[in-house]
């Protein structure tokens, strides 16, 4: 009787610990999401930043290339 007490008492802390250990996994789940849409955001300004320079030097190459009236 003593036995299964004590499997029942190390089952219950068992449990209790797997909950706890789940309840660690989902607020870890949680941060990476954030920070995962958070460097997705910044991504997408990069690439907004990168497609107006981008412009920006084909710009100015196209006003270099415009041909010169001869004097």
């Amino acid at each position: 009787m003593v036995v299964s007490l004590e499997a029942i008492v190390l089952s219950v802390f068992v449990l209790l610990s797997q909950n706890r250990q789940a309840e660690k996994d989902h607020v870890r789940a949680d941060i990476e999401y954030d920070v995962n849409l958070k460097a997705e955001l910044e991504i997408a300004h990069l690439h907004e930043k990168f497609d107006r320079l981008h412009s920006e030097v084909l710009g100015r190459l196209e006003r270099l290339k415009l041909p010169r009236d001869p004097d």
